[in-house]
């Protein structure tokens, strides 16, 4: 039953990440390769062999915090890292990779209010191609840097 929730759940994600997507009239070429990715969470019941001697165990875990957000993803050693997805208290949501419990990789943040950004992260800041769309229509697509659009398309 686990299993069958963690894939729903992983599978409404993406559908919201297209529907948000063709809503604007854009498909960059990273959210595509993100999109036609398999995000579904491996919940293999045995742990798969590694070389390594002591290998850092993964596995998918909801986790709740103190202040009432939650976590439903892949952990390492303790820390987000993997696929995840992170629902803030305020309504705010991440969905997307994750490395040492920060936003790293491929990701999509959706704000309460409407506001989406898709694209790539790097230590909890919006690094390399991305794409924000306001609420409002505002659109901003380019390379971030540090949280900073750099270079519009």
């Amino acid at each position: 039953m686990r299993e069958e929730n963690n894939k729903v759940h992983w599978l409404v994600s993406i559908v919201v990440t297209i529907i948000a997507a063709s809503i604007s009239g854009i498909f960059s070429p990273f959210l595509e390769k993100h999109l036609a990715e398999d995000h579904t969470p491996d919940i293999s019941p045995e742990p798969i062999p590694s070389s390594q001697p002591n290998p850092p165990q993964s596995s998918i875990v909801v986790q709740e915090y103190s202040d009432g957000s939650r976590y439903e993803g892949e952990v390492k050693n303790g820390l987000r890292d993997g696929r995840g997805e992170y629902f803030a208290l305020n309504g705010d949501r991440y969905v997307g990779e994750w490395l040492n419990d920060r936003r790293h990789g491929v990701g999509s943040y959706i704000w309460l209010n409407g506001d989406i950004y898709r694209g790539e992260w790097r230590n909890n800041l919006k690094h390399g191609r991305g794409e924000f769309i306001g609420h409002d229509g505002l659109q901003k697509k380019g390379i971030w840097e540090n949280d900073r659009l750099i270079r519009e398309d």
